[in-house]
């Protein structure tokens, strides 16, 4: 092998390992760029569990709501009932009064 060969094969050489050392710097800007959006992807994460767990609260206490307004619902139901017996019993007892007053003077 003569001198002019090999600085032939050593410029080759330092070509094939510069071409190399382009894809290597490549890959890791690449691996950099996916960790980043992996670290955005968990925070991203990491707020929606904290959205969902807020929301599954809020869901369970508008349940409880839910739940304490039917009983008042039923309990205005039964005071409505209530009120009604009483407003028909005092009716029918100023009716039969009047009708005793109307007999008694009458």
């Amino acid at each position: 092998m003569t001198l002019q060969q090999l600085e032939q094969e050593n410029g080759e050489l330092a070509v094939s390992l510069q071409s190399e050392l382009d894809d290597v710097v490549k890959i890791e800007t690449k691996m950099r760029e996916i960790t980043e959006l992996m670290h955005l992807f968990s925070v991203k994460v990491a707020q929606q569990q904290e959205d969902v767990s807020s929301i599954h609260d809020m869901t369970q206490e508008a349940g409880d709501d839910i739940d304490k307004g039917l009983e008042e619902l039923v309990k205005s139901a039964k005071a409505t009932r209530m009120f009604r017996c009483a407003y028909v019993a005092f009716t029918l007892a100023l009716s039969l009064l009047l009708v005793m007053l109307d007999f008694a003077f009458g």
